[in-house]
Order: structure tokens, then C-alpha cells, then sequence
């Protein structure tokens, strides 16, 4: 079945914690009849779930369903949620969220490909595809134990994973966080997805596995030959006062202050 375009074990493994269990819960509308929790997502969405803590050896250990959510504009999307709990060996060296150092080299690490569908983006524009893509989860399994293993090594400065708003707005997270900007081109991420991809796709596109990490030059290079070329895409460098942004044609750059802004007031303005 295709999955959500986030998998929350990647939260746990770039703090460098091991999965250790789930409580997981799904939302969704009223269901009139069996028909609709067949076919409305309710059952594909549980079913996800069960298949993601299957592979990853995750027993869950509580949960709830909520139904009838809905408002003027008719109900919500069948959501699956996830609180995960992990254990950190050792506190003290978990990866924060933010870039931290100048020169730092970015990096995108994973089997990510992103898309438009079932992203933030798409769902902005008012559409909804019919689809995610399939994800190898045998391959997602072996890629957080290469992400928890590489932050555990103590030589990155950050680690963040993709989630919402695909590697455009993970990067704005990285430099809001750290205080700190960045000079990133997704030449390379472009390049993986083919030459049917948009500059939308590199910069919101949404999909499981994906983990951008910072560090010194030579930490870098030693993951890229631990992990494989495949495995790791060179992005750019941390450093400067905004968020300069490439992808293709696509050009974007903001200020770390200005991205502070929306990030830090936009829940509060909303209920102003």
C-alpha cells in the first residue's frame, strides 16, 4: 500500500535514538458504511501503519480512532498519527535540528525521492492525487541504521529529517534554528529525480527517507564513502545571514530573519 510522505522513525534516528515503541492513532470523517472505511482511506491508512511498525521490529503499544472530523468544507483527509519513543544512549550527543557552524557542508542523505503528491503544495493548490509512491521498506530500515550510526559517530553538527514542505522548508527549519544561513543548490536532487522534474519537486516535493546533515568537510566525505554515492547528495554550505536557495531556474532567497517571522508568529497570528 503507499505510505505517507513522512515516516516518523526518521525523527527518532537523526536525534540518534533507537525505536523502541509506538502509539499511534488515525483521524478521519464520518463513516456511513463499510464501503467508506474500505474505500475513504480509513482501512489503507491503518494497514500502513501496521506494515512501517512490522518492518521496523516496533511494537505499538496504545492508539485510538477519532472519526467524524469535519467542517463547512466536508471532512478531513483519513490522517494517520504517530508519537514514537526511542532510547538515546546518550543524551548529551543527540543532533540538534540547526546548522551550526560556518562552512559546514550540507548534504541530503537517503533513498529520497520526492513528489508533488499528497505534499503541502499540492494540497495548497487545492488537488489531491489518487497516489503516493511505493516505498522499499527493507531499504528505509537499512537507511536509519546508517543515519543513527553516522550522528552517533559524533562528527556531524546537525541532522534534520524532510518532512512537510519537502527540503525547502527543512532547510528554513535548519537555519531558523541554528541562526545561521546557507548556500544550497539542488542540482544534484534534480539530477536523481530525472529530467521530468520540476524545480516544485526538488524544493517541496514530499516522500519518505530523506535526512539533511551538516558537518565538517572531511565528516562529509567519510559518510559519502561509508553510505555510497547514491546514498548521499552534496547540497551546499552552511553560512551567512540568509537562505539562498537553487533549483534549476528556480531561485529563492530570505533572510534568516525573515523566515524567523512566519515560523515563530504564524500559529499565534492565526488565532489573534
Amino acid at each position: 500500500e503507499a505510505l505517507p510522505g513522512r515516516l516518523p522513525e526518521v525523527d527518532v534516528s537523526a536525534a540518534r535514538a533507537a525505536h523502541e515503541a509506538v502509539r499511534d492513532a488515525v483521524r478521519a470523517g464520518a463513516l456511513a458504511s463499510a464501503h467508506d472505511v474500505a474505500e475513504g482511506g480509513l482501512a489503507v491508512a491503518i494497514a500502513g501503519l501496521g506494515d512501517v511498525c512490522r518492518a521496523f521490529g516496533i511494537p505499538v503499544v496504545g492508539g485510538n480512532v477519532s472519526l467524524y472530523n469535519e467542517g463547512g468544507e466536508g471532512p478531513i483527509y483519513p490522517t494517520p498519527v504517530v508519537g514514537m519513543v526511542g532510547e538515546l544512549p546518550d543524551p548529551s550527543k543527540a543532533a540538534g535540528v540547526g546548522f551550526r557552524e560556518e562552512g559546514d557542508q550540507i548534504a541530503l542523505l537517503g533513498p529520497f525521492r520526492p513528489s508533488l503528491a499528497g505534499s503541502e503544495l499540492e494540497k495548497l493548490r487545492g488537488r489531491l492525487s489518487e497516489g503516493l509512491q511505493d516505498a522499499d521498506l527493507t531499504l528505509h530500515a537499512e537507511h536509519l541504521a546508517r543515519v543513527r550510526e553516522a550522528v552517533r559517530g559524533g562528527a556531524l553538527s546537525s541532522a534534520h529529517d524532510v518532512s512537510e514542505g519537502g527540503v525547502a522548508c527543512a532547510l528554513a527549519e535548519c537555519v531558523i534554528v541554528g541562526g545561521i544561513g546557507a548556500r544550497v543548490d539542488l542540482a544534484p536532487l534534480l539530477a536523481r529525480l530525472g529530467d521530468s522534474a520540476t524545480p516544485d519537486d526538488a524544493l517541496f516535493g514530499e516522500g519518505p527517507g530523506g535526512v539533511l546533515v551538516s558537518g565538517p568537510l572531511e565528516a562529509i566525505e567519510s559518510l559519502a564513502e561509508n553510505t555510497g554515492a547514491d546514498w548521499l547528495l552534496r547540497l551546499g554550505e552552511v553560512g551567512g545571514e540568509a537562505l539562498a536557495l537553487t533549483a534549476g531556474v528556480a531561485t529563492l532567497s530570505i533572510t534568516v530573519e525573515e523566515a524567523k517571522t512566519p515560523y515563530e508568529q504564524g500559529l499565534p497570528d492565526r488565532f489573534s
